[in-house]
């Protein structure tokens, strides 16, 4: 893999492992692992590319051992809530998220893992898990991780992240309570009786109308704690639910 993509500028850094520890504490034999790896690493790049690992770990002082070892970076996955203990401990640690959940996981599941990233210059960013619904481990199709399903059309999520990250106005309907992490959120508006509806939008307002009833207007500086602009009790009949942002 080394020797394939080293003279590709869009790399920046190696990973040397995934979660291959689960636990309290990093142990000593992956410090010692990567000290080998990471020198075994530069003997195929002479460039200053770290190389790291991200045991799934909540260990803010084995982070900082380990990045004493590659070049002062850390790779961590789902712990935006040890990167100021981290930072505390090491000013110098450059920290990434290497695996995130791609909708909400800070504060007790109400805040988007992004806000870890967009509020601390000491990390850099984060790898959202998953891009598109697969077969495997995320349960029935990655269905509670994916941005796109298993087709390539775009689900609730996706339009969530492009809420938050977007400079061309959007604003997205879905049907559901989307203030949860794993929100079930449905595209289609074949419901019955009151239902939740979220809209996702980085408008400064969104009108709401259910075929030619405007059920309301509201603020998206109401919803400054993770962007999640919801509707409660919306009336559902027959016919159109549409957004105007």
């Amino acid at each position: 893999m080394v020797e394939r993509d080293r003279n590709h500028p869009s790399v920046v850094m190696w990973s040397a492992g995934n979660e291959m520890y689960y636990g309290g504490t990093i142990p000593t034999y992956i410090t010692s692992n990567m000290t080998l790896l990471e020198a075994w690493i530069h003997t195929f790049d002479k460039s200053t590319r770290p190389a790291v690992c991200a045991p799934n770990v909540q260990d803010a002082t084995g982070y900082v051992a380990l990045a004493k070892i590659q070049n002062n970076c850390a790779g961590i996955n789902y712990g935006e809530g040890i990167y100021a203990s981290i930072h505390s401990k090491d000013p110098n640690v450059l920290i990434q998220g290497t695996e995130n959940h791609g909708y909400l996981g800070m504060t007790n599941n109400t805040q988007p893992t992004w806000f870890a990233v967009r509020d601390n210059a000491f990390v850099i960013g984060h790898h959202l898990w998953t891009g598109v619904d697969y077969l495997g481990e995320g349960g029935n199709l990655g269905a509670t991780s994916g941005f796109l399903d298993g087709c390539a059309f775009r689900k609730s999520w996706f339009y969530f992240q492009q809420a938050q990250w977007s400079d061309s106005p959007m604003v997205h309907v879905t049907i559901g309570n989307g203030s949860t992490s794993n929100a079930n959120l449905a595209e289609d508006w074949n419901q019955s009786g009151s239902v939740s509806v979220v809209t996702y939008t980085n408008c400064d307002s969104v009108d709401l109308y259910v075929n030619t009833t405007k059920i309301g207007t509201k603020k998206l500086s109401d919803f400054s704690s993770n962007y999640i602009m919801q509707w409660t009790n919306v009336p559902w009949s027959t016919g159109t639910i549409k957004a105007v942002g």
